[in-house]
């Protein structure tokens, strides 16, 4: 099975969370308890921005947002998806 997000955003986790299986993430796993915490969050919002060029909106920090590999990503990818006219009108 593929992962729903791309490789960059995978390895992004993966140097955060603690994973001791194999086959990588799934977009069901508990982000807290492998080891994500506030300060990682930080770090990763960071990094998340930096790395896809943009702006995780203050809504979107959140526990919930940061649950799951699966949720994050929908906010990651939501933000990528947004039409360049919908930033204009902020």
């Amino acid at each position: 099975m593929n992962a729903p997000w791309d490789s960059r955003f995978e390895a992004l986790l993966l140097r955060i969370v603690d994973l001791r299986r194999d086959g990588g993430l799934r977009a069901d796993d508990d982000l807290p308890r492998l080891g994500l915490d506030s300060i990682a969050i930080v770090e990763l919002v960071v990094t998340l921005e930096e790395t896809y060029d943009i702006e995780i909106p203050d809504e979107h920090l959140t526990q919930q947002s940061f649950a799951t590999p699966g949720i994050l990503w929908s906010v990651v990818s939501g933000l990528l998806d947004r039409e360049p006219s919908q930033e204009a009108g902020r």
